[in-house]
Formats: C-alpha cells, structure tokens, sequence
C-alpha cells in the first residue's frame, strides 16, 4: 500500500532527478536534425518514422565519435509495424496506418515501462503527426465529406489531443524528448516559390508542449558548413527567444536553459 510519506520527495532529490527536458526543433532536409538527436542524453531511444530511414546519419554520427555502440536503440517504426506482413505497403490504407499507429504507441509506452534514463527521439515529428492526424481525425474527415465541407479548425481536437498525450507521457516520465520535424518550402500569394524561405511542417501547437523550441539553420558546404540553432520559443525563459546558439547539441542548448549549473 502506498503512503503519503512514500510518495513525498525532497526538495533536493526533486531538483536532482527531475532535471531533464523535451525540446521541438524543425529544418529543411539535410540540415542535422537526426545528427541533433544523437547528441541527447543516452541511451537514445530513436522511433524513425521516415521511410528511408536513418542509415547515413547514423554512420556519420558514428564516424565523428557523435555516438558509439550501443548509445542509440533504433526503431524504425513503419519497417517493425509490418515485419510479420512481408513487404511494406506503398500507398497505405486506413487500416494500414492504423497498425503503425498502434505500434508506435505501444513501443513508446514499453519504453515508458521499462527504462527511467535517456532520451526518446521522434524523428519526424512531422510524419508521426501526419499518422496521429489520419487515424485520430478520420471519424471528422468523414463526417464533413458527407457535409461537402472541409474541415474546421476545432475539428483538429480529437487528434491535437491524441499527440498532446504522447508528448505529455514522456514529459511526465524520466526521461528526456526531442521531436525533429520538417521545413516546407514557402510560396507566395501567386504559387511561386520563394528561394530560401520555409515554413514549419508539423503539428502547430508542438512549440507550446515542449520546453523549448527551435529552428536549425546552416550555412556553407563540404567542409565549412556553420550550423546554428535559433529559439523560436521557451517555456522556461522568454527572454531567450531568438537566442542563437553555434554548433548545437543537446548540452550546449541545456547550458543556455540552464546557464547557472
């Protein structure tokens, strides 16, 4: 039977073992947002919900001494979700999605069960909320198709609230989060695209359920290229919105959170 006295904890063990983070960050392809997640604390436990999948950003993260054997655990989530069925669907069906919907839940919450150190990295984000959104949301989908009418901005509830709890599940656990999403290219008014410019792609309320939330830019190629990440928005501390930080990892973003430890 539990106690009160059981449940309490101190101050100083409180500040101790709870100190840990969730972080969104978003970028155009090939920027280094996978390379961002092997730098989290480890083991990094990492659901890659891309098709290709991680190979060469692993072998570079290994090369450069970024990770070593045995600091990232590796599902790829759509590959696992079928390796019973044989080939992996092309164009996937309701049901299909359904499936990998269910793994991904399922291995994240045995994640929950059965580790209390590291980091969980969803990459992408973007793709995981495109499979929240069409298992979550495909009860209003239909409903309005038979209205002759899109969706309204409430309709997003259902699936907000399906994403929001995966989220809300590691943050409440002990280990840390990085959710990795992509950039979509910008267009103006006229459908032409505009060089250079991106929007984010990805569930638009991520920025106010993670800790902090930031942009990866770079500039330079082969063997010059500067990487930087901006923040876009922090939970902790607003006044470092638009703080730049040179070369980011995992623990030159905490340093800048949390710059008196």
């Amino acid at each position: 039977m539990t106690t009160l006295s059981s449940s309490m904890v101190s101050l100083e063990d409180f500040l101790e073992k709870r100190k840990r983070a969730s972080m969104g960050i978003w970028a155009e392809t090939g920027i280094g947002k996978t390379r961002f997640c092997f730098t989290c604390p480890k083991p990094v436990f990492y659901l890659s919900f891309e098709p290709d999948g991680p190979y060469w950003a692993l072998k570079n993260a290994l090369r450069d001494g970024v990770i070593k054997e045995g600091d990232v655990q590796i599902i790829e989530v759509i590959r696992e979700a079928f390796k019973d069925e044989g080939d992996i669907p092309l164009v996937k069906t309701l049901e299909e999605e359904i499936v990998i919907y269910e793994f991904a839940l399922k291995t994240i919450q045995a994640i929950l069960d059965n580790y209390h150190e590291g980091t969980i990295a969803i990459d992408t984000g973007t793709e995981f909320w495109h499979l929240v959104d069409a298992v979550e949301g495909e009860a209003i989908v239909k409903k309005r198709a038979k209205q002759g009418k899109d969706r309204f901005p409430f309709d997003y509830r259902v699936s907000n609230r399906a994403f929001r709890s995966v989220i809300d599940s590691v943050n409440a656990s002990d280990l840390n989060l990085i959710v990795t999403n992509h950039a979509q290219e910008k267009y103006s008014s006229k459908g032409v695209a505009q060089p250079g410019k991106f929007n984010y792609q990805g569930n638009k309320h991520l920025s106010k359920w993670v800790d902090v939330f930031m942009r990866l830019h770079s500039d330079g190629n082969g063997n010059s290229i500067e990487r930087w990440a901006e923040i876009e928005k922090c939970r902790l501390d607003d006044t470092l919105r638009e703080k730049e930080i040179v070369d980011p990892t995992w623990d030159e973003v905490m340093s800048v959170l949390y710059p008196n430890d």
